[in-house]
């Protein structure tokens, strides 16, 4: 999805049986050059994140960091700014051939609202791309996600809020109509027993005395 318009740019499907990293690898092909993928951190992946690096030319990406990602800092960069090195496992360069045994990234650390974020991305090149920068990329992209959490709870919202917008009978109507829900039924505390119906004329077999 490119974020400044919010087109969709591609798409891709399987069985469930395949993972959202092999589906998002799929996309890498279809990304263009001289771009930058901004990824939720459920797609953490060091051999997705080298796949989709080394797909094309400067394809680069950006995530938050992962709680418990273990890396190694290589440089300090500036104030927050650090290139880093991600091991990788054997298990993962079995599933991407051309994942190698370590890969350097770039890990930027901020403090939002009192809380510190942390995020990776291949822009390792400082001097090009700064800080702020990146942060700000981020932040536009955080801000979108944040607007459709919104829309979605705005229509959960007036599902419910519906009624006190609308004109004063018809409001009304409405309050009425509840009354008229029959409640649930009972349930029976002693068994069902049939009685015979008292009749109003003798029946064949009382009246034969009568002839």
């Amino acid at each position: 999805m490119e974020l400044s318009s919010h087109l969709i740019n591609a798409s891709a499907f399987d069985s469930e049986n395949v993972s959202e990293m092999r589906l998002a690898a799929q996309l890498a092909e279809r990304t263009p050059d001289m771009s930058i993928t901004l990824f939720d951190k459920g797609f953490y992946s060091v051999g997705l994140l080298h796949h989709w690096q080394m797909s094309g030319e400067k394809r680069h990406w950006l995530l938050p960091l992962k709680k418990n990602t273990q890396y190694e800092v290589v440089r300090k960069l500036g104030r927050g700014d650090e290139l880093v090195k991600l091991k990788t496992s054997p298990q993962a360069r079995e599933q991407w051939p051309a994942l190698p045994e370590w890969f350097t990234t770039r890990l930027l650390t901020r403090t939002v609202n009192g809380k510190e974020r942390q995020v990776l991305t291949s822009l390792t090149d400082h001097n090009r791309y700064s800080c702020n920068d990146i942060s700000t990329l981020y932040r536009h992209r955080w801000e979108i996600e944040l607007g459709y959490r919104e829309a979605k709870q705005g229509m959960m919202d007036n599902r419910w809020t519906l009624r006190s917008k609308l004109p004063g009978e018809l409001r009304t109507l409405y309050e009425k109509a509840k009354w008229l829900v029959l409640p649930g039924r009972r349930e029976r505390s002693y068994p069902r027993e049939l009685k015979v119906k008292a009749q109003k004329y003798p029946t064949r077999r009382n009246a034969d005395h009568l002839k």
